[in-house]
């Protein structure tokens, strides 16, 4: 996952990758995922379940049309 978000390296200039950038990292993704381990993750969990629990809140605070009672037929 860190490999993914992390932009790609340069291949020109004095710290142009090769294989010591390549191995730096792999040391460097290693180190920052236990480092994310340790402190909990990213809090997308908390994120997440409080934009899910907030949709909630609203979609039911919002009658549906099968809940609204019909008018009442007088004669």
């Amino acid at each position: 996952m860190l490999k993914s978000a992390r932009p790609a390296p340069k291949e020109d200039g004095l710290f142009g990758g090769g294989i010591g950038a390549r191995s730096f990292d792999t040391f460097m993704n290693e180190a920052l995922g236990e480092a994310m381990m340790t402190r909990g993750g990213l809090g997308l969990s908390r994120a997440l379940e409080g934009a899910i629990l907030g949709a909630q809140r609203s979609s039911s605070a919002t009658p549906d049309s099968h809940d609204v009672a019909a008018p009442a037929v007088t004669s």
